[in-house]
C-alpha cells in the first residue's frame, strides 16, 4: 500500500510560503468548509469566492514531488474522507490530523494539476469549469479544463510552489 509516511513526516525536505489555491477558470479559492481556523477532523474542503488568514495552505514535500498540503491555521492535511491511499472516484477531500501515504499529493505546474498519489485529482464536484461558492471538493481520474488550479501568494499573485 505504500510507505507510512507518518513515521517519518519530521524529515520532510521543503516547506513552502503560505498561500492560496485558485481555481484555474472559476477564480475561486479552496477553503475549509465553514472557514474556521482549527476545523475538526473530517471537515470538507469547498471553494469560495471569499479570502481570509484561515484558507491558507503550504505545501510540505516528503518524498521527490510528493508531500502534504497543511492549513496553515490548524497544521491539520487534506486527505481523501477516509484515509485511503486508493480512494474511489467522487471521494470527498477533507482536512485530517494524521500524515500518512493517504495524504500525499504533488502539483503539475505546467499542467495545473494538483494529484493524489493514487493518480486521480483535485475536482470540484461536477468538474464545472465555473463551480459556485460551497462547491465540494473530491478526486477523480478525470483531466479537464474544470480541474485546474493555480497556487497564488496571500495578495493573489499567481507564484511558483518552490522559491
Amino acid at each position: 500500500m505504500g510507505q507510512d509516511a507518518s513515521k517519518t513526516s519530521g524529515d520532510h525536505k521543503y516547506v513552502s510560503i503560505p498561500g492560496m489555491i485558485r481555481h484555474w477558470s472559476g477564480g475561486k479559492f479552496i477553503h475549509p468548509m465553514g472557514g474556521s481556523e482549527n476545523p475538526d477532523n473530517d471537515t470538507k474542503l469547498v471553494i469560495h469566492e471569499a479570502t481570509h488568514p484561515n484558507m491558507r495552505f503550504r505545501f510540505v514535500q516528503f518524498e521527490g514531488p510528493w508531500g502534504y498540503i497543511e492549513h496553515v491555521a490548524s497544521g491539520k492535511v487534506v486527505h481523501p474522507q477516509g484515509g485511503s491511499s486508493d480512494p474511489g472516484n467522487g471521494t470527498a477531500l477533507v482536512l485530517h490530523e494524521a500524515r500518512h501515504a493517504g495524504a500525499l499529493f504533488a502539483f503539475d505546474y505546467e499542467n495545473h494539476l494538483i494529484q493524489h498519489r493514487s493518480s486521480k485529482y483535485f475536482h470540484p464536484e461536477g468538474g464545472n469549469v465555473s463551480p459556485p461558492n460551497d462547491t465540494e471538493l473530491v478526486l477523480h481520474e478525470d483531466v479537464h479544463d474544470g480541474m485546474r488550479w493555480v497556487v497564488v501568494t496571500v495578495d493573489n499573485v499567481e507564484t511558483p510552489l518552490y522559491m
